[in-house]
């Protein structure tokens, strides 16, 4: 008996990724400045999760056009420009539902509310 002739397998079309959109946690970023100091100011934020799962390994994104950040408290930082990069103090801070962080800064400078404000990518909600 002969094998039977093999037919190939058919080839899928290729597709398309389709563009996913940024999926922010349920949180809300409050912002507040005050006491100017020798041409600066204190920025106060306030990250509260308001849904139902912990958040970890967040990212806070600030423009603070014209503005030099002197001193971050309560979050890892990195200023690049006009844009303020905030993470976690340590790799276990963790925001369980209904709890909140508080991170201050200081800043020297004229713009003493952020030009715009995202949070692990998607823009801030505040409450």
């Amino acid at each position: 008996l002969a094998p039977a002739p093999s037919t190939p397998a058919p080839t899928p079309s290729p597709t398309t990724p389709s563009p996913s959109a940024a999926v922010s946690p349920d949180v809300t970023v409050t912002y507040s400045s005050s006491s100017h100091h020798r041409d600066g100011f204190f920025g106060h934020l306030t990250i509260e999760n308001v849904g139902t799962v912990p958040v970890s390994g967040w990212q806070l994104v600030l423009a603070l056009p014209g503005d030099d950040v002197d001193w971050v408290w309560n979050a890892q930082w990195q200023l690049s420009g006009d844009t303020l990069t905030l993470t976690p103090a340590s790799s276990g801070d963790v925001i369980e539902p209904g709890a909140s962080v508080s991170v201050n800064f200081s800043a020297s400078g004229d713009t003493t509310a952020p030009t715009s404000c995202t949070f692990n990518g998607a823009a801030c909600t505040s409450p």
